[in-house]
């Protein structure tokens, strides 16, 4: 979807644009407030993002927290710890995340995982729910089918289309004008409130019955013995090691990739560099992290060493702030200074650089060794090169 967007975009993130795309990567703890007007797509990265304009397009997030302020045009896609829609998404909509708050419309489908996630306003398409707690308010109109699946689902409103609900704590109380089906635990809890009413049939799934759904009319129970087997908290610990895994991943690999795809001749610099002096690239991390703490305090001591002591205090901060996100360029480059894979297509470029964030993603303990490595080589590469210099 627009990949070549996404490249361009981190290129012209230090200028204000006032049209095509607008991108921004920050690391501040603040919120960041983008307003203006934004005519095309928006490609954000940050701590904290108030998107308080408009977005003519796309809008892509990943990183932290999002305050979607205004209104999109087209899709949003987003991945962050915590999420508010607070405005109106034109299509469809696909979030990942912490917490998970979608309090206006939006005009197509709705894709959701997260650890709570709250549904306040109406989803014109689809709703598909995952993970921990779901709850969808009263009030809010879905136009086709749900599926929801989580530990606490609680489904009120008016569903037009068929529902679909595996959990352990089950709440409906929505007027539902399809099927209902449900799967279910031995210890589930299936409540149905007052202004429940399903107008299709009634199916629910369990290894024992539910004597509060036999006596609805249209119900048929389905036994099965290995119906939620596992203990609640294997679920609960599988279900958010894989979101943060998938969360990890996607937000390097965006970031990562096109970092690299900007900057390769100097990612390719660094990579040569190690393969030529390993040993160089060991000190020089060794005197980032132990020697620059240690001057830079020592540069504070004096008024004229006040402005090095405050660029060398940054770039230690920054060094542990995006650790992964050097390793994983520093990695990148040695590969493909290694694998000559500088003339490789863009795809099979992405498929290595997706198969090294996956590797980041679930081996999160290896992270510092190889920053250390990857940081010293690149101060080695820019000690010898510049980013202009063609090819080593």
């Amino acid at each position: 979807m627009k990949l070549f967007h996404v490249l361009v975009g981190v290129l012209i993130a230090s200028f204000p644009l006032s049209a095509s795309a607008y991108v921004t990567l920050t690391g501040d703890s603040e919120p960041l407030r983008v307003d203006g007007t934004l005519d095309d797509n928006a490609y954000i990265v940050g701590d904290a993002v108030d998107v308080v304009s408009p977005v003519m397009g796309d809008v892509f997030f990943a990183w932290q927290k999002l305050d979607l302020q205004g209104s999109v045009l087209d899709n949003a896609f987003i991945v962050g710890s915590e999420i508010a829609v607070n405005e109106t998404i034109g299509n469809d909509a696909f979030i990942m995340g912490g917490e998970i708050d979608v309090n206006k419309k939006v005009e197509g489908d709705l894709r959701v995982a997260g650890g709570v996630i709250f549904v306040k306003d109406a989803i014109a398409g689809e709703l598909m729910a995952f993970w921990e707690e779901i709850y969808v308010n009263s009030g809010v109109t879905i136009g086709r089918d749900v599926l929801l699946a989580g530990q606490t689902v609680s489904l009120a409103g008016n569903v037009a289309g068929n529902v679909r609900i595996a959990g352990k704590k089950v709440m409906i109380d929505a007027q539902i004008q399809g099927d209902l089906a449900l799967l279910l635990s031995r210890d589930s809890t299936p409540i149905l409130g007052p202004n429940a009413v399903i107008s299709g049939k009634i199916e629910y799934t369990s290894s024992v019955r539910h004597p509060e759904l036999d006596a609805l009319p249209n119900t048929t129970y389905i036994q099965d013995q290995d119906a939620f087997a596992m203990t609640p908290i294997a679920p609960m610990f599988m279900n958010f090691f894989i979101a943060y895994l998938i969360y990890r991943f996607f937000s390097l690999f965006i970031i990562g990739s096109a970092l690299f795809f900007i900057f390769q001749k100097f990612f390719l610099k660094t990579g040569a560099f190690f393969i030529k002096s390993p040993w160089k690239s060991l000190l020089y991390g060794a005197l980032f992290y132990l020697i620059l703490p240690l001057v830079s305090v020592i540069l504070l001591c004096t008024i004229i060493g006040i402005p090095l002591w405050l660029f060398g205090a940054m770039s230690f901060v920054f060094s542990i702030v995006f650790a992964k996100l050097i390793a994983f360029l520093g990695t990148a480059g040695l590969i493909f200074k290694q694998l000559k894979g500088e003339k490789y297509s863009v795809w099979k470029k992405l498929l290595i650089l997706a198969g090294i964030a996956l590797v980041f993603a679930i081996l999160s303990g290896i992270t510092f060794f190889i920053t250390f490595l990857a940081l010293g080589a690149m101060i080695g590469a820019m000690t010898r090169t510049r980013l202009t210099d063609t090819d080593a």
